[in-house]
């Protein structure tokens, strides 16, 4: 999700009997005040989408509301939130993920759209299609995709020699079957 679509998310927007996510708006606010925002659509029309999570994110979701009820968080129906109960901004999302990027090993900085950047190349590095990975973050041109996002990896490269050996030594076999009958 862009970093916008995922403070805008609701309890209500969490299906846990199909593991989805719904994302239908983005928070947006014109003023750094928490109490002045407003929820608008997504991008475009067509970013509005089921996301499919693994069974383990919807279980972090759940234990992220009750860590909420446990330590005494303002009832919201945003999932992230301050402890009065206000959505967080794009902002604190951006310091939260800095915090946590020098508490790693990582040597790069870290920024709201590493995970959306990260995701993407996982899928890629995992020969997922391009139209699969455009539908799941919602890009309707593919240069976007393959220009800022797909970095073809040493592992991807050997993957698809290997794959072409094993295809050519299969047809060289036949070949050879063939010669003999």
């Amino acid at each position: 999700m862009r970093p916008g679509e995922a403070v805008a998310l609701q309890e209500t927007d969490v299906y846990r009997q199909f593991n989805q996510i719904w994302v239908s708006k983005t928070l947006f606010r014109r003023e750094r005040q928490k109490a002045i925002y407003e929820l608008t659509p997504p991008k475009t029309d067509t970013s509005i989408r089921k996301v499919d999570m693994d069974p383990t994110i919807i279980s972090m979701i759940d234990s992220l509301l009750e860590y909420k009820k446990q330590h005494g968080f303002k009832k919201s129906p945003f999932l992230f939130t301050t402890t009065d109960g206000f959505p967080l901004s794009v902002d604190q999302t951006r310091q939260v993920i800095t915090r946590i990027g020098k508490k790693t090993s990582i040597q790069k900085h870290l920024f709201t759209y590493i995970l959306r950047h990260t995701h993407i190349s996982i899928l890629a590095g995992d020969g997922k299609g391009l139209p699969d990975i455009m539908k799941r973050v919602d890009h309707k041109n593919s240069e976007t995709t393959t220009q800022i996002y797909i970095h073809v990896t040493k592992e991807m490269r050997e993957r698809t020699v290997s794959r072409l050996a094993v295809e050519l030594n299969q047809l060289m076999d036949i070949k050879e079957e063939l010669k003999r009958k």
